[in-house]
Formats: structure tokens, sequence, C-alpha cells
């Protein structure tokens, strides 16, 4: 009788921990994008010639990666709480960074001429129909500098 009362005890514990174990990683807030390494550091012009230059290889190399950016900004706006920079790419594209909530009041005092530094995760490139140009995607972007 000693031993199925062991092993019920043991099977209870183990329960217990598997259901607090459970309840932590589904509360669990994903990483910041401040906290995670970037995996290459771009101008906003040379990162949007990549990507007119061939956007299927650049898709494939850069979607899903943090990557830093450097950029002149052409438009600030804000739509639902949500903060959008749209940095100057090449002649024929730009940049639209997508800010996380907490750094939108951070990323809302960009001024169109204003450089900044930012680190965000690349998306996608919604290519214009029938043009070579079109715009790259970041989410979840912070801002790590301001430059004059």
């Amino acid at each position: 009788m000693k031993k199925w009362k062991i092993i019920v005890l043991a099977i209870l514990i183990g329960g217990i921990g598997a259901g607090i174990y459970g309840y932590l990683e589904w509360n669990r807030k994903p990483a910041s994008t401040s906290e995670k390494e970037a995996i290459a550091s771009f101008k906003a012009d040379s990162l949007a010639s990549i990507f007119e230059d061939n956007d299927s290889i650049a898709t494939i190399q850069f979607t899903g990666k943090i990557i830093s950016l450097e950029g002149v900004v052409e438009q600030c706006t804000k739509d639902h709480g949500v903060v959008r920079l749209r940095l100057k790419g090449s002649d024929m594209s730009g940049i639209i960074c997508e800010f996380e909530a907490k750094d939108s009041a951070q990323s809302g005092q960009a001024q169109p001429g204003a450089t900044v530094c930012l680190k965000g995760q690349c998306n996608t490139y919604q290519k214009a129909d029938m043009l070579p140009s079109g715009d790259l995607l970041l989410s979840n972007c912070v801002v790590t500098e301001y430059k004059k």
C-alpha cells in the first residue's frame, strides 16, 4: 500500500509541475526586438537596391530576420496607435517601418528629413504591379539612435 501512495504522489507532483510550466509558457511574451541581435546592418538605400535587383533571393535571405537600418525619414504616420515611418530607399522604392506599441511614443518623435537608426524584423517586399519598384516592410521596429 505504501508503494501505491508514493506512485500517486509522484504523478500528482509531476502533473502540478507540468501544469505550472504550461501556464508560464502560454503566457510568455515574445522577446523585444531591442533584445535581439541584428544579422546585418544596412543603409536604407542599399537595402532597397538589394530588393529591387532580385527580390526573390533577398526575400529568402532576409524574411523573418532582424536587421539594423539607417535612413532618412520621408513620412511619419500614426494609424490606430501604430506608428509607421517611411524611410527613403532608392528612387523607386522605400522602406516602411512599423513600431511595437511600447515604442510608438519614441518613434513618433521622428520628423521628415531626420536620420534614424533602427532595428526591425524584415517581413515582406510589396512589389507594385507591373513595376520594378516596391516597398519593404519591417515590423516590430525599435529606434536605436536619432542623428541630426
